[in-house]
């Protein structure tokens, strides 16, 4: 980890400051040295656009030198999460400083705890700084051992504004949800009554709030434009120049939703897609749950887009965003299910038909899409092995755009636009219907629900949830619904769900703390149809080395779940002769290579592989990223005989197994080299992964086993 010191001092031609200098130069430090402060007028403010100049990694310890007490102090106290280390060297010449008017308006305000000064102070004489009580003062000698030492205090960032003569002041460019105001009589805080101290372009932030407040009658994909002129802005300022304009955005007087809730969305949405950062979906929900404006359609339109985001990348997926997305489909449900109250009479069982079963599922395309395949299989299964007659509803309300509001990247579903009655899969014909109106909505559920009534269905097999319609329907036949992420239980309201795994006591009292019953979950094992072998090949054929030890990973959201994290665990094996393929599209490959040099050498990124089972017979284990879909792709490796590594989390630890988990990536990287270096384990884990892979294939017998433990539920009425 690189050491940056920035040494901003009067005179560089006294001997003592010199020298100890050099002593830090000595022991690898990167200096960048800056004299004559008092004639130059140095401000705290120059010493972050100077770092932010440097363009310094976001990893690197950081520290800071000045032989001027007043400057010390400030910057202490103003940029204390900026910078890892502060030394103070003292010298008995007077330095003739002055600060800025605003700067010394502030030492006269009393320090606050809650500005947590708590980072060390390194100095030649500890009585000089009498304004600091801080026990955590140590020898300019004691630096020589601790300047590469990472600093922990203070690790949740903060932003914090100081209250002076009826405004508050903003010096630390750095953003965060947390917000903490010092020497303030209880004003509330925004962007209107807020100086940021930065060379900042106003006229930009003008023109963004100008575009949210007063632009509202622009077409939507006018806002996508705009706020992507926006993005090339930001990106081209450094880091805490951008940051700062960041939290200017985060301080808008309307981000609260209360009186502007769709131009606090549009805002949010564009933080959100750009930061990366939960906080903002957490705001969107909490705009659209308490908004008497958004419309249920709007609702219901933001909930599938944070939804969706959210499996994408599931380390966004926080409690509160899980919790809230709950809450916001019940309520939206509730305001669908008012419509149709006085229509939801139950259908009696005996006087449904037994032989016919109907299969909702919101999103259906073809056999490359897992839910659509998914659906596919239950219904081949449903009728060739249990006699079934199944029919299909399609009901579109997947990513939907049906209330769509301005809303930053929107995501859009990929919908089977022709009007088709049937299916054919295998040697099977299926009755098909999709829903042609605008989804969901009043006339289309209404479509279905008679339907349903109509054919009176032994009950309805709900695929993937978050179906407004099916959960509606399940008021007059039995549903069962099944997550897409089978390892979770679906969003629904409906009565029995289906988890495709065995819950431990543990996830069973958590479940039951939740309000569930043990008669609202059918534990059972998710399984697949896997596709038959098409070729043969041989490590040569994909360029592969033909003496390494040869890892995979296969998905379709690569560029997602590849996180730098996982490159960088899997890269401290590449001492040891491993080689990973990436099978996927894989858009962000070449910039990871560019990032971690020799992640090129020891990896092939092949794209869409279309035989994955002949790929499999040249790999030599399956090494998964911490992410939520995918439990297809390690079944093909264990039907191969290719054992796993995985993180206990998501579809793929469910379908391997506890056999092939790790608690996190420290520990994967200690399996991966358990795997390579003993044989005997490699072996007994390749037989092992077979013998799972013929139970997670067995989808007659797991299909025959969900709908016994169904009819004694006492909710299949």
């Amino acid at each position: 980890m690189k050491t940056i010191l920035l040494c901003f001092i009067n005179d560089i031609n006294h001997g003592d400051i010199l020298q100890y200098i050099e002593k830090l130069d000595s022991l690898g430090l990167e200096i960048h040295l800056y004299d004559n402060i008092v004639d130059l007028k140095i401000q705290p403010h120059d010493i972050i656009r100077e770092l932010d100049s440097l363009e310094i990694d976001k990893n690197a310890n950081i520290l800071f030198l000045t032989d001027c007490d007043i400057l010390f102090y400030s910057v202490f106290r103003l940029y204390h999460q900026i910078f890892d280390k502060f030394i103070y060297f003292h010298i008995t010449k007077e330095i003739n400083y002055e600060l800025d008017k605003l700067y010394v308006q502030l030492l006269d305000i009393a320090i606050d705890e809650k500005e947590a000064l708590s980072k060390p102070i390194y100095t030649n004489n500890f009585d000089i700084l009498q304004f600091f009580e801080s026990k955590n003062k140590k020898t300019l000698d004691q630096l020589l051992i601790d300047y590469d030492k990472k600093e922990l205090v203070n690790k949740n960032i903060k932003n914090k504004y100081y209250y002076m003569e009826g405004r508050y002041y903003f010096f630390e460019p750095l953003y965060s949800p947390e917000k903490v105001f010092i020497n303030t009589a209880g004003i509330n805080q925004s962007c209107s009554n807020t100086e940021y101290i930065y060379d900042l372009n106003y006229e930009f932030i003008s023109l963004v709030f100008e575009h949210l407040q007063n632009k509202f009658n622009i077409l939507v994909n006018e806002f996508q434009a705009y706020f992507e002129s926006v993005s090339r802005y930001l990106n081209k300022l450094p880091n805490f120049h951008r940051q700062m304009f960041i939290s200017i955005f985060n301080d808008w007087d309307y981000i609260d939703g209360t009186d502007k809730p769709y131009e606090a969305v549009l805002l949010l949405s564009f933080l959100a897609n750009y930061t990366n950062q939960s906080m903002y979906y957490e705001k969107i929900l909490r705009i659209a749950l308490n908004s008497k404006t958004l419309k249920k359609k709007e609702c219901y339109f933001l909930y599938q887009q944070i939804k969706t985001v959210t499996f994408m990348k599931p380390y966004l997926a926080t409690t509160a965003i899980n919790d809230m997305q709950t809450k916001m489909y019940k309520n939206i449900y509730k305001q669908y299910e008012n419509i149709f109250i006085d229509q939801l009479q139950p259908v009696k069982k005996e006087d449904r038909n037994k032989e016919l079963i109907i299969i909702i599922i919101y999103q259906f395309l073809n056999e490359a899409h897992p839910p659509t395949h998914t659906a596919l299989e239950r219904a081949y299964n449903l009728t060739k092995y249990m006699n079934k007659k199944v029919m299909i509803i399609n009901t579109h309300e997947n990513i939907t755009l049906h209330g769509k509001v301005p809303y930053y990247y929107t995501l859009k579903s990929n919908n089977l636009e022709e009007n088709i009655t049937s299916i054919t899969y295998k040697d099977l014909d299926f009755q098909f219907y999709q829903v042609a109106e605008p989804m969901p909505s009043a006339e289309g559920i209404s479509k279905v629900l008679n339907l349903i009534k109509d054919s009176k269905p032994y009950f309805i097999l709900n695929i993937g949830g978050s179906s407004i319609t099916a959960d509606i329907c399940g008021n007059v036949v039995p549903e069962l619904s099944m997550g897409v992420v089978f390892s979770n239980l679906p969003r629904t309201v409906g009565e029995i769900s289906i988890i495709g795994k065995r819950l431990n006591q543990n996830e069973w009292d958590k479940l039951l703390n939740a309000g569930y019953q043990k008669d609202n979950i059918i534990e059972s094992t998710f399984t697949f149809e896997l596709a038959k072998q098409k070729s043969k090949i041989s490590r040569k054929d994909l360029s592969l080395p033909e003496n390494s030890f040869i890892m995979v990973v296969v998905g379709k959201r690569l560029n997602d779940d590849i996180t730098e994290e996982y490159i960088e665990a899997i890269s401290k094996t590449f001492q040891h002769n491993t080689h990973i393929v990436f099978a996927g599209n894989f858009n962000n490959y070449d910039n990871l290579c560019t990032k971690y040099p020799n992640l090129r050498d020891h990896s092939t990124s092949l794209g869409h592989y279309p035989d994955i089972l002949a790929l499999m017979e040249v790999c030599d284990l399956y090494v998964n990223p911490k992410r939520m879909g995918g439990g297809f792709s390690i079944t093909e490796a264990f039907y191969k005989g290719v054992p796993g590594v995985t993180i206990n989390f998501g579809d793929i630890a469910s379908a391997a197994g506890n056999d092939f988990w790790v608690k996190d990536y420290e520990e994967m990287i200690q399996m991966i080299l358990k795997y390579i270096s003993d044989k005997d384990f490699y072996r007994i884990m390749s037989q092992k992964a077979k013998e799972r892979a013929a139970i997670l294939t067995d989808s007659q017998e797991a299909l025959k086993e969900i709908v016994r433990n169904a009819e004694k539920s006492k909710f299949f009425f």
